[in-house]
């Protein structure tokens, strides 16, 4: 993208800049659809990052319900076909919500990935 510049100054933070000085970043179509590009992409990492957390939130949910061996539970197996009847209608916050009664908290996820990162 030659009229953006998009940079991460902080975790969780993305920063799109406008970049025509030229223009005095003035709008034109380019920089239009540019914009549009890097808002999609910017929600699409966030979406799969927030798919996998709850993914992550469901197993640990599992575990602790099941056991370590809920993978040959049938009640484990019950309830995610349950889940998957759902299709693509509640998002990952919904699901978890649901399942476990509490909210997908992304603090407390990304503490848990750098506790195991070892960092």
């Amino acid at each position: 993208m030659d009229t953006l510049q998009v940079d991460q100054p902080h975790e969780g933070v993305t920063r799109i800049t406008l970049d025509r000085p030229e223009r005095l970043n003035a709008m034109n179509a380019v920089l239009i659809a540019d914009l549009h590009q890097a808002l999609a992409d910017v929600a699409a990492d966030r979406a799969a990052v927030r798919l996998a957390v709850g993914e992550m939130v469901t197993r640990d949910f599992l575990r602790s319900e099941f056991g370590s061996e809920w993978f040959a539970r049938r009640e484990a197996g019950d309830l995610l076909r349950e889940l998957w009847s759902l299709g693509q209608g509640p998002t990952a916050d919904e699901l978890i919500r649901d399942v476990t009664g509490s909210r997908l908290e992304m603090g407390s996820i990304a503490a848990r990935i750098h506790e195991g990162l070892g960092a």
